[in-house]
């Protein structure tokens, strides 16, 4: 049995990053996109960096986030670091102050004492962190991690890339402009001239930076330049465009969460070995280095792919498999408190993966396990993993794995409503249905009721609605206890 339930506690999570026109701004936007995440749901957010960042990311200047230059005074259930110059020094000296810490890498380069460690590069193992971190720490690599706004998987639903007729440009290195970059491929697409292109600039900084990029963009007539500084549009102005030309930052997975194929930039050593990778898997062609870049070859990459729909197409569907844009989805879970069962157990929950397949359907399979469910046949084998497949990529649709301690014992999934035949007028809502499977091995200890609680937290700002066969009376019972009150038809909502 669980202890009483608590009402869902806030998290305070502080956030360490630095931004600056040398170092760019993806760490300190990756970050503050994980914070409007983490404050949606009800979280308190702090973040400790230097003045140059308020400087050179006007979002984070303009946020209404708590912002300290100095941890002093600082106590927090969670730190989240994202700086190439912070390693396991700073790390160890933080848990003073900081009772959990989270780490974002994408070098693999130094040591780190953290309990989670995020690397959203393509390709990344875990085996590549094996001796920098403590072997208690929970590791998250590759793509499918990304952290991105949910703007862009809103229009990722939306998005089609059939028929595009290669004049829609999209051309961003980031938030800050090194070496002029910005204005050096202006000057390689004036001598474009096959057709006609619609080119959205994308940058960061201050006034000089834009009249600079808009003085030399007004000196060339032949395409139309639109302007866009310190843009919240990203999403949809991807979404418009046939083909990108960019860097290789942490803008890689909105490209790729966008289904947009790029031409790839390398501006800096870190971005070398990711621009490597998706060019060798196709989801983009890398022209190497700006200062070596040629603009002959620069033209013949660019004429080649705009002037070639199915190439497009095909880059497209690589890029789009990449990254689905539900990091921040999967990675949530690792801050939600643990609840204690009264035998001194921990349920926790993790996004599935296509690792847990085969476990579900021993679930799905259990005698009785179904016996109220709306299709109370158990799946075949083929017809479970077909859908468990679809389910994982269904953007509707939230499927995670209940734990006790490190067990895994069930399942629960949200799927999103919008309203149903059988209510009644006044309780049509939008919001997520609760289902959940706890293998009958773990029946009887309150599994149940702490993954419902689990859920609280990554529900919280939603509706969340059950539908209980009423002769379930032991779900009725955790359900109710969980907070759920029946409102008609069998349908409960969270309370």
């Amino acid at each position: 049995m669980t202890t009483q339930p608590e009402k869902v506690k806030p998290l305070h999570i502080a956030f360490r990053c630095d931004a600056s026109p040398e170092i760019g701004s993806g760490h300190v936007m990756r970050c503050l996109t994980l914070a409007h995440y983490l404050a949606k749901k009800g979280n308190r957010i702090t973040f400790v960096t230097e003045e140059t960042s308020l400087n050179t990311v006007a979002a984070l200047r303009d946020s209404r986030f708590d912002i300290q230059h100095s941890e002093k005074n600082l106590s927090v259930d969670w730190l989240v670091v994202d700086h190439y110059g912070l390693d396991k020094g700073y790390e160890k000296t933080a848990r003073i102050w900081a009772d959990k810490i989270f780490v974002i890498d994408d070098l693999a380069d130094r040591e780190h004492d953290c309990d989670i460690l995020l690397d959203q590069t393509y390709g990344r193992k875990k085996e590549d962190y094996e001796h920098l971190v403590p072997s208690s720490c929970e590791m998250f690599c590759g793509a499918e991690y990304a952290i991105l706004r949910p703007a862009f998987i809103d229009m990722r639903q939306q998005l089609s890339r059939q028929n595009r007729a290669g004049e829609n440009i999209f051309l961003s290195f980031g938030g800050v402009n090194p070496r002029k970059a910005t204005q050096r491929i202006i000057d390689f697409l004036d001598g474009y001239r096959s057709k006609s292109l619609n080119i959205n600039v994308i940058f960061g900084g201050d006034k000089k930076t834009y009249n600079d990029i808009y003085e030399h963009s007004r000196k060339l007539g032949y395409h139309t330049y639109n302007l866009h500084q310190n843009s919240h549009n990203i999403a949809p102005l991807m979404s418009e465009a046939d083909l990108a030309i960019g860097a290789g930052g942490t803008m890689s997975w909105e490209r790729c969460c966008m289904k947009l194929p790029t031409i790839g930039i390398d501006l800096a050593d870190n971005q070398t070995k990711l621009l490597e990778l998706l060019n060798k898997r196709g989801a983009l062609i890398n022209l190497g280095k700006i200062e070596s870049l040629d603009k002959d070859d620069f033209l013949g990459a660019f004429s080649e792919l705009v002037e070639n729909g199915n190439r497009l197409k095909t880059m497209s569907d690589i890029a789009g498999a990449i990254c689905d844009g539900r990091g921040m989805e999967k990675l949530y879970p690792v801050f939600i408190p643990a609840v204690k069962l009264r035998t001194g157990e921990a349920v926790t929950v993790r996004a599935a993966t296509m690792d847990d397949c085969e476990t579900v359907f021993a679930w799905q399979t259990e005698e009785g396990v179904r016996e109220y469910s709306r299709n109370p046949k158990p799946p075949e084998w083929g017809e479970h993993k077909t859908w468990f497949e679809n389910a994982l990529h269904d953007l509707s649709r939230q499927l995670y794995i209940v734990y006790c301690d490190k067990e895994a014992c069930g399942i629960v999934r949200l799927d999103k409503i919008h309203s149903d035949e059988n209510m009644t007028l006044e309780h049509k809502k939008e919001g997520y249905e609760v289902s959940i499977l706890i293998s009958s091995a773990f029946h009887g200890r309150g599994m149940g009721f702490a993954a419902l609680t689990q859920l609280s937290y990554i529900g919280c700002g939603q509706d969340l609605w059950a539908m209980i066969n009423s002769d379930n009376t032991k779900s009725v019972e955790v359900f109710n206890k969980a907070g759920y009150i029946h409102q008609c038809n069998g349908w409960y909502k969270k309370a």
